[in-house]
């Protein structure tokens, strides 16, 4: 004996059939509001839920995939996969290591060629900034021999009146003026020399660079 009712769920949108089994008490399907003659009865283990045939395909997926669920589980846990996982990566982990070792050999490769290079960078700027210094006083003592050869040309004048139109005071002038000549030649070049060796931007401009 029992009564049959029927609830509408707004959950799901539709129609299920109920079998009360004891005399009338309300489960979680329905809605009418508690009173003393209505009193609701929570437990669904107490009822008999008769389900549309359009709720049996649900279930049926359900244990379905929880079979799927069970298989791939066991599939992942098998000893075979878990050692092939263990292979993978144990060589996944060499690679990285040979890379690992590879960038460190590279690394210390150039670092040392960095420093012969800054080593040889800077030998070769101490010796330039040797070169500039010796031009330089090269041509400090081109400049003083100049000015003594004109000092000794105007004393010449100064001593021998006489001579200004003399052929040994035209030879004398002729052989300082050679002189004065070759001076300033050699005081160019050594001016062009020292712009050529200021065009590198290693070389210091002056030896107090180094």
């Amino acid at each position: 004996m029992g009564n049959r009712i029927r609830s509408f769920s707004k959950r799901s949108n539709q129609v299920s059939e109920i079998h009360i089994k004891r005399p009338l008490k309300c489960t979680e399907f329905c809605e009418k509001p508690s009173s003393p003659t209505h009193e609701h009865f929570p437990n669904q283990d107490e009822t008999t839920l008769l389900k549309n045939p359009e709720l049996s395909p649900q279930q049926d997926n359900t244990s379905e995939i929880q079979v799927k669920s069970a298989e791939v589980m066991n599939t992942i846990s098998s000893p075979n996969l878990v050692k092939a996982q263990q292979k993978l990566i144990e060589k996944l982990e060499n690679e990285l290591s040979n890379i690992r070792n590879e960038l460190a050999d590279t690394k210390r490769s150039f670092e040392q060629k960095l420093v012969k290079s800054r080593s040889k960078t800077a030998s070769i700027r101490a010796e330039t900034a040797l070169i500039i210094y010796e031009l330089r006083e090269n041509i400090s003592e081109i400049q003083l021999e100049n000015a003594n050869l004109l000092n000794k040309l105007h004393k010449y004048e100064k001593s021998n009146p006489e001579l200004e139109n003399g052929a040994v005071y035209s030879e004398l002038i002729l052989t300082l003026s050679e002189q004065v000549s070759s001076a300033n030649e050699k005081l160019r070049d050594a001016n062009c020399e020292i712009e050529s060796l200021k065009q590198d931007k290693n070389v210091p401009n002056s030896v107090s660079d180094t």
